[in-house]
């Protein structure tokens, strides 16, 4: 029987012995999935947990602080969910609306402050004509002819200018565009404005109130004035 003589240094050798180690390897395409899947998972997370803050802060009876500060977290949120572009995209539209809703207050300021000036400006020309014009009231031209009055720019002077319906010289109604002290003296001598207007009464017509000669009538004739008296039931027989 034959023996085979064994060395314990062979032995040895032999336990030493391991299998390699198999090192798993990643592409860069790998790992940028890996990536997106992991900030994926991150932002469902937190896309969960600002869904969970709304249905609290709209669900319950809150007071005005404990809004507020789930509106803070629900802003921080959203603000780390989104990437530099979109926050200096959402910055840069916040300044231009701002500063689009400033333009708006100095805007709506100016029209405020024009629109007084231009009233101030028609209403005193008006209310100096009618005075010199001997109106009654004044008021009462200003509510008459104030809404057909605008401001016209010439040669960079602001002057009132009043859309007037007068008569011509063949006593025909024509559109005029002038100004309001004119508007007001034709209104003065206008049978249609007569009682609005004090009148220097006339010697032999029994000291009515009447001009020397209103609109399409002239009351310096003893005739006319006659018939307009007629017409009024002035004269007429009592029994």
């Amino acid at each position: 029987m034959l023996f085979t003589p064994v060395f314990e240094e062979e032995e040895e050798k032999k336990e030493d012995k391991k299998p390699e180690e198999i090192v798993k390897t990643f592409s860069q395409e790998e790992v940028n999935t890996i990536i997106a899947k992991e900030k994926n998972k991150t932002k469902a997370a937190s896309q969960k947990r600002i869904t969970d803050l709304e249905k609290i802060r709209d669900s319950h009876n809150l007071s005005e602080n404990a809004v507020d500060d789930l509106n803070l977290q629900i802003e921080t949120m959203e603000s780390e969910l989104k990437t530099k572009e979109e926050l200096a995209k959402e910055e840069k539209t916040r300044l231009e609306k701002n500063h689009k809703r400033e333009l708006d207050k100095i805007s709506k300021s100016n029209e405020v402050w024009q629109g007084r000036y231009t009233n101030l400006v028609i209403q005193n020309a008006i209310i100096n004509s009618s005075v010199e014009n001997k109106a009654f009231d004044p008021e009462q031209i200003v509510a008459i002819i104030a809404p057909s009055t605008r401001l016209v720019d010439t040669d960079g002077i602001l002057s009132p200018k009043t859309k007037f319906i007068g008569l011509d010289d063949e006593n025909k109604e024509i559109e005029l565009d002038i100004a309001p002290k004119d508007a007001i003296k034709r209104m003065s001598e206008m049978n249609k404005y007569a009682n609005l207007f004090k009148r220097e009464s006339k010697n032999g017509l029994g000291g009515f109130n009447v001009p020397s000669k209103v609109g399409t009538v002239d009351y310096t004739k003893t005739t006319n004035w006659l018939k307009e008296r007629k017409k009024m039931g002035f004269g007429k027989n009592r029994s």
